[in-house]
């Protein structure tokens, strides 16, 4: 199985760097989270992990190996990226569009085998898609098409598995299973899970540890107990809040004060 190292990396856009001298590590059968504000670095970062910009300095690993010589096709069936959002341009229905996840395995020419839609029911069955499996993309909500573009990911069969704001179109119930099945996947299975979120308190229910991020930089990272301190938070968001801890799972909850300015 595989983890995901990042080694003094910066990054940026025309010779600007955003993401400044960035080491961090996902550990093979965790959730590991990056957090902070907007404009923080966070998509940034995300973009060069997934080999979309090329760093200024420092490296991506997978598996000990650097991304930048791994085989496209390689890193497709060992990686699944979920963007914050996507275009689908084209009038796929759900169950097209998450049998394309098979194809690092297949290749584009190769028909798809019974394994492979039995893959694509499964998936469709744990996002709880298969009643939406003939309808047509462009005619699903917000938080359909995310779990549509999730499943599509998690058909890969990925051993690591990166995603950017994967619950921002969510409501609650779908925000708690998907996060629950990520879990499990990660314990029972050994996924690698790197994922972006804004909501501190479901970063601090379901992330094993977390990365967080101010002006392009690590400010703290560690058990979410260790970085979702009120000292931290405050100086990184500009608020004030208090940290309690949830009497259900014993990790910190985040109490905002409203109208409070740091």
């Amino acid at each position: 199985m595989t983890g995901l190292r990042i080694e003094g990396l910066t990054a940026g856009y025309q010779k600007l760097p955003v993401v400044k001298d960035v080491s961090m590590e996902a550990v093979q059968g965790k959730i590991s989270g990056i957090i902070g504000p907007n404009g923080s670095g966070k998509t940034t970062l995300f973009k060069c992990i997934c080999g979309l910009i090329k760093p200024m300095r420092g490296r991506v690993l997978l598996g000990g190996q650097d991304i930048s010589r791994i085989p496209r096709r390689k890193f497709a069936q060992t990686a699944a990226f979920i963007p914050q959002s996507q275009v689908i341009p084209f009038p796929f229905t759900v169950e097209e569009y998450v049998l394309m996840g098979r194809y690092p395995h297949r290749g584009r020419v190769m028909p798809f085998s019974p394994d492979d839609r039995l893959v694509v029911k499964e998936t469709l069955s744990m996002l709880d898609l298969t009643e939406l499996k003939d309808h047509q993309i462009q005619r699903l909500s917000g938080g359909e098409v995310q779990r549509v573009i999730l499943a599509g990911g998690l058909a890969q069969k990925p051993e690591i598995i990166l995603m950017d704001e994967p619950t921002s179109h969510l409501d609650i119930g779908h925000q708690v299973r998907l996060l629950s099945l990520l879990k499990g996947l990660s314990e029972n299975s050994g996924l690698t899970v790197l994922i972006i979120l804004h909501d501190l308190n479901l970063a601090s229910a379901y992330c094993d540890a977390l990365a967080l991020m101010d002006d392009g930089r690590v400010f703290s990272q560690g058990s979410p107990t260790a970085v979702l301190t009120e000292e931290n938070i405050e100086q990184v968001y500009r608020t004030p809040v208090v940290v309690g801890t949830d009497p259900v799972i014993r990790r910190p909850h985040i109490f905002f004060i409203p109208g409070a300015v740091a």
